[in-house]
């Protein structure tokens, strides 16, 4: 919301809107108004005990009167307002300077984002963890991409992103919160990877049984369950499409195989009663 000017008996003012109860003495402005520390009572109830709790701005009146800042004439109000605003750009423009400044002292130019395709991610998150890399809610991301010969990674310019989103990085000097800054962009650029798996089930139906040609495991995990251990798996066929199998065994030698569609979850379909097919 920007300034407007307004004017009262020859004087010109500057408000976000008109001021009420306004008087013109010796060519200067005046206005009376609610005192804002009481709020127009005339004493604070929280410090009745001190003089019974009177208001030191406007000593009980309930009123004070302000002195507005005025000009003679529109353009010299007009030019304040385009001053204060030159002023503004000033200042804000040493305060980018001052967190480019910081930015380049911490964090690298560049980004690595790791990408979902790289196999059993979720085994290796404590390694990712232990070397540095942060997860987005959606792929993982670290400032250089040391220890990262083994992945597929993506790297991302964050020069430009971060000119358009300087103040946002404004209180970020530590390393870890910096780069936490860059989760929306890092989630912005893994929406990309989806491309990366096939999501096209139109022709699957729930209930029936499909021959699938396993071509990588993305993940695996041991789970506890009431009824024991059971084997969590995220797997990709050759037709990048993946699948989530739940088993009390070790799957070895996966390639040829039919199952039963359980349920297809977004992006993924689910089934079970799976056979080896040798």
């Amino acid at each position: 919301m920007e300034e407007k000017i307004f004017e009262f008996e020859g004087l010109y003012y500057r408000a976000y809107s008109e001021l009420d109860g306004l008087k013109k003495v010796d060519g200067k402005l005046y206005r009376t108004c609610k005192c804002s520390r009481c709020g127009g009572l005339g004493y604070i109830p929280f410090f009745g005990h001190i003089e019974n709790g009177i208001c030191f701005e406007c000593y009980g009146n309930k009123y004070v009167t302000e002195k507005i800042k005025c000009y003679k004439s529109l353009k010299n109000a007009e030019k304040s307002i385009e001053n204060d605003k030159k002023k503004e750009e000033i200042k804000r423009q040493k305060e980018i300077e001052k967190i480019w400044e910081s930015l380049h002292n911490v964090v690298n130019d560049k980004i690595y984002v790791i990408s979902p395709e790289n196999a059993n991610l979720f085994d290796k998150k404590d390694y990712l963890k232990e070397n540095g890399c942060i997860w987005s809610g959606k792929v993982w991301y670290k400032e250089n991409n040391c220890g990262l010969d083994n992945f597929i990674v993506k790297v991302i310019d964050i020069v430009d992103y971060v000119k358009e989103n300087i103040l946002h990085f404004k209180d970020l000097y530590n390393r870890y919160y910096i780069l936490k800054g860059f989760t929306e962009l890092v989630n912005d650029i893994a929406k990309n990877f989806a491309s990366i798996y096939n999501t096209n089930f139109t022709d699957f139906v729930v209930g029936n049984k499909y021959d699938f040609i396993i071509d990588k495991v993305l993940v695996k995990k041991t789970i506890n369950t009431i009824y024991g251990y059971s084997n969590f798996y995220i797997l990709l066929d050759n037709n990048n499409r993946k699948l989530q199998y739940t088993t009390t065994k070790e799957l070895e030698n996966l390639h040829n195989c039919i199952a039963t569609l359980k349920d297809i979850q977004n992006d993924t379909l689910v089934i079970t009663r799976l056979k080896q097919v040798a």
